[in-house]
């Protein structure tokens, strides 16, 4: 991976992803508009072939490659990143390298969300979550369901450990490879499992989670990445729930997530003091949207997914669910939770 930080650097693949994906002052790494990039890389020249490989997870004529493309080919099949494919082609294995910062993480392309499961994620609210950590070095960090490890890996600066926690294990093989590629291996343990499970007895000045947060009523199939369960709140309350045994003195949990809310407030207020007994929790709402239209969008943009399910269906179980619960809008929210010092 030190070889493959080397070789992006040289090829200045960062500045030509950045000029030809992303939009003029957009916020997160992915494009809006895939089509448009297309044209944009098609606009690029010499870089269009990794390009098109690297930053759209396309596949690319490999008699396309010139020798500097070719070497870098070489090194990402050792890796096991990708390979040959029929018709003399050669492509990743649905991942695309993001620069982030100073340097680059592997992710997995975002536009398989519509199809393909997605197990190594970087999107929006990973970037708000990433902005919204403590920027104090010597940290002792953990990434908790971290997706590429951003967080654990570029969240805070000079880290004295960060130990990368995720249930899949696609997630944390590239969490381990993406310390590798920002440099920082000797700092960083990734690790399989639930939770908290992998580091029983450990303790963190910080912990950073985007958890799993999308409301999903009994029975509606949905992605495991973002299933926060009827209410959304599922992994959130076991999240809060440990953190007092997982904090020294002073540390703080630091969340992204969506809260439902109904008349008096967000529901998890309802219960947040006994889910967190001894910590000082905070929640920072940065936008605000009814519950009917998180119904029409997750009904529309689930209906072409969800077998034997049409839109009329979903928007109707997700009425019932939100009429249940008493939610009446949906708040995005930074959530912090500090054990006093």
């Amino acid at each position: 991976m030190v070889a493959l930080r080397r070789h992006i650097g040289a090829t200045r693949y960062g500045d030509l992803y950045r000029s030809t994906i992303l939009a003029p002052g957009e916020r997160g790494p992915f494009p809006g508009d895939v089509a448009a990039a297309r044209g944009r890389v098609a606009a690029a020249g010499s870089g269009e072939t990794l390009l098109r490989l690297l930053g759209l997870g396309e596949a690319v004529a490999a008699d396309a490659l010139d020798a500097e493309a070719r070497a870098l080919i070489a090194l990402l099949e050792r890796a096991g990143l990708g390979g040959p494919v029929p018709g003399n082609l050669w492509r990743t294995d649905g991942w695309v390298a993001v620069p982030f910062g100073a340097g680059h993480l592997l992710a997995d392309c975002p536009r398989a969300y519509g199809g393909q499961e997605v197990r190594v994620y970087l999107g929006p609210d990973s970037i708000l979550l990433t902005a919204a950590l403590p920027k104090v070095p010597g940290l002792r960090v953990l990434d908790m369901g971290a997706g590429c490890g951003v967080q654990g890996l570029l969240g805070v600066p000079e880290p004295a450990e960060s130990v990368l926690v995720d249930i899949e294990p696609r997630a944390v093989r590239f969490c381990a490879l993406n310390a590798e590629l920002c440099g920082l291996g000797p700092r960083v343990r990734a690790v399989l499992g639930d939770l908290y499970e992998p580091v029983t007895g450990e303790r963190f000045d910080l912990i950073a989670c985007v958890p799993p947060y999308v409301p999903v009523p009994r029975g509606v199939p949905y992605s495991g990445v973002a299933n926060g369960g009827p209410d959304g709140l599922g992994m959130l309350r076991r999240l809060l729930g440990g953190a007092g045994d997982h904090l020294r003195p002073g540390g703080r949990l630091v969340a992204v997530c969506q809260l439902l809310a109904g008349a008096d407030g967000p529901l998890l207020a309802r219960e947040a003091a006994a889910l967190a007994p001894g910590l000082r929790l905070t929640a920072e709402v940065f936008s605000r949207v009814p519950a009917a239209q998180l119904t029409a969008e997750l009904s529309a943009g689930l209906a072409s997914r969800v077998p034997g399910w049409t839109g009329a269906m979903l928007a109707e179980a997700y009425g019932a669910a939100f009429r249940d619960l008493g939610a009446t809008d949906v708040l995005g929210t930074v959530l912090r939770a500090e054990r006093p010092a």
